[in-house]
């Protein structure tokens, strides 16, 4: 069994995935993931679970890819905009 010590960001980084928990997988960059704050991947992981979806952190292209039966569908976040690059 699983010990439930371990510092608040060792959790955020490695969140317990409940045994009977998913419907759907979250896939998550994770290099995105290391520049969030421990919080707010906590939170973003809570909200998946209660929503029968799994959060899995992977070496991927876009920042998430949710995927639900064979359906996906990939997010990419833009959180430092540059105004002056007006290609968008």
């Amino acid at each position: 069994m699983a010990s439930v010590t371990g510092s608040w960001s060792d959790r955020a980084r490695n969140p317990p995935i409940p045994p009977n928990s998913g419907s759907g997988v979250c896939m998550m960059n994770t290099s995105w993931r290391d520049n969030q704050h421990p919080s707010f991947i906590l939170f973003i992981s809570s909200f998946l679970s209660a929503n029968s979806y799994r959060l899995n952190f992977l070496p991927i292209a876009p920042d998430f890819i949710f995927n639900n039966g064979g359906l996906s569908v990939a997010f990419i976040f833009v959180m430092n905009w540059d105004s002056d690059n007006g290609s968008a």
